[in-house]
């Protein structure tokens, strides 16, 4: 097993952090903010993340928590990349695509796109089936109705993630996800190595492979841990499997989402270099120095709010994604409550010091 600890990433996120050349954290702005997310969940403000709220996208995400319901989250998880794009003009922009006779963007498209192949009889949640698919099933899959072909990037990445996961669940857990929660004993990292976050990192490289920021290791857990809410209807499996011993591990896995909220509300400082590829939506890559260090800066922030504010990872996180992903790309200087509204509007420092910060876009170019 891999014996990377907790430890062992915050060293990694903090060696990057403290070698930064074009991201820097305003240490100084946490706590106004940490105590302004507190208050935001004392008014029962805190977005609930749209998987967790399955009652409004009835066709994107399971109605009921199950087993079936974890295997769909991992299944689905690794195949949330490449969705911050650049539109023919060269703006920033998320892919969008018609699935059931509705325009979807990002995470929206996708798990319409699993609701939409389990109602045909597409067997993605059987391990068996994921390993043998093809590439015509996949596109398939990701068929856009509006012109009967997929519109998504890298439908052979797909169809490699897919087939990982069905042949490492076959060989190693019975064909189900459910199984490696039960032998990680709801621990994300084990000093024995065998944590959740260990295990996919060392047996699902391609899929869940992304130390030290462990977007996607986390990820399944977290969404699954969100549902635990009153008014989802949950098994006595489900909440046993998803029980998780060492919440204070949770980590809000940066993407592109977190970082860019956190620029607007001034806690993170771009420098010039990194300021004209923003402004200029160049694409940076997967692999680049600067989204390196924008997520690991972010991930530090998530957790000094989580230690000031005694709010969750989970709900600090899901709060600053939806913000970053539904809102902040709508807004702009003097925008109205009315047109938007937004529960960070009074703490956010483009909309009420810094304007010349709606000027710079989501990464793109990242794989997120």
């Amino acid at each position: 097993m891999l014996q990377k600890t907790h430890a062992d990433l915050t060293d990694a996120l903090q060696a990057i952090v403290e070698h930064s050349e074009h991201v820097a954290i305003a240490w100084d702005r946490i706590p106004a903010l940490a105590e302004h997310l507190k208050l935001v969940l004392q008014d029962a403000a805190i977005v609930v993340p749209p998987w967790a709220d399955p009652t409004l996208h009835t066709d994107e995400f399971p109605l009921t928590n199950d087993e079936q319901t974890i295997q769909y989250f991992f299944v689905m998880v690794p195949q949330g990349f490449e969705h911050h794009l650049l539109d023919p003009d060269g703006n920033a922009t998320i892919w969008e695509m018609e699935v059931a006779g509705q325009r979807r963007i990002g995470v929206h498209a996708q798990y319409a796109c699993a609701m939409r192949a389990l109602r045909q009889g597409q067997k993605i949640l059987d391990p068996d089936y994921l390993s043998r698919m093809t590439a015509g099933d996949v596109a398939d899959f990701y068929r856009n109705e509006a012109t009967g072909v997929p519109n998504l990037s890298d439908l052979p990445g797909r169809l490699d993630r897919f087939h990982e996961i069905g042949r490492v669940l076959l060989e190693r857990y019975q064909g189900q996800y459910a199984n490696l929660l039960q032998a990680t004993g709801g621990h994300l990292f084990r000093v024995d190595g065998n944590g959740i976050v260990q295990r996919l990192i060392e047996e699902f490289p391609l899929s869940y492979g992304d130390w030290p920021f462990c977007k996607l290791s986390v990820t399944p857990a977290r969404m699954l841990y969100d549902r635990r809410r009153p008014d989802i209807a949950t098994s006595d499996a489900y909440l046993r499997l998803t029980t998780i011993h060492d919440l204070d591990h949770f980590e809000a896995g940066a993407d592109v989402a977190r970082p860019f909220v956190l620029i607007r509300l001034g806690i993170l400082q771009v420098s010039p270099y990194l300021g004209q590829i923003l402004r200029d939506c160049q694409a940076v890559g997967p692999q680049a120095q600067v989204y390196n260090e924008a997520r690991a800066a972010a991930m530090l922030v998530c957790r000094e709010l989580v230690r000031l504010s005694g709010l969750s990872s989970p709900e600090i996180g899901g709060d600053l994604w939806a913000t970053g992903f539904y809102r902040c790309p709508r807004c702009r200087p003097y925008v109205t409550a009315a047109e938007l509204p937004c529960t960070h509007r009074s703490i956010c420092h483009a909309y009420n010091q810094a304007h010349e910060l709606f000027a710079l876009a989501p990464m793109v170019g990242t794989g997120d």
